[in-house]
């Protein structure tokens, strides 16, 4: 949430004008639909949202979880080192093994795990039942 500052164990609701709104919304789209600034935008414009508590208006961000074929996310044009991963309540720099795990997973081509085998379908439908 935009908004709202945090110092030490608290948090303070500033709220934002119309017109930092609109800024931020206005940037926030620039650089995630900058392929210098991040590899891939998932989101969409029900993602992001302006919401009122005590009478102060907040901006809302929902970051979506990325499917396994859209994965990694990274910033800048480098995968390696620049990819990260959501951990209880913080986020963590990926090793290189595993922003190759990802690229290697993310593979159209591969579909490892997504597609019934012929021969294993074949013995599925012949299964009495």
């Amino acid at each position: 949430m935009i908004g709202i500052r945090e110092s030490r164990d608290s948090f303070t609701i500033e709220g934002l004008s119309a017109s930092q709104i609109d800024e931020y919304t206005k940037q926030f789209w620039n650089e995630c639909n900058n392929p210098n600034n991040v590899s891939r935008n998932l989101l969409t414009n029900n993602d992001i949202k302006v919401i009122e508590i005590k009478e102060k208006k907040l901006l809302v961000l929902r970051i979506p979880f990325a499917a396994r074929t859209e994965r990694p996310v990274y910033l800048t044009k480098n995968p390696f080192g620049n990819t990260y991963k959501r951990n209880h309540e913080g986020d963590y720099r990926c090793t290189d093994d595993e922003v190759k795990r990802m690229l290697a997973d993310s593979s159209a081509e591969l579909k490892r795990d997504s597609t019934i085998l012929r021969t294993f379908q074949s013995k599925i439908l012949m299964l009495p039942l």
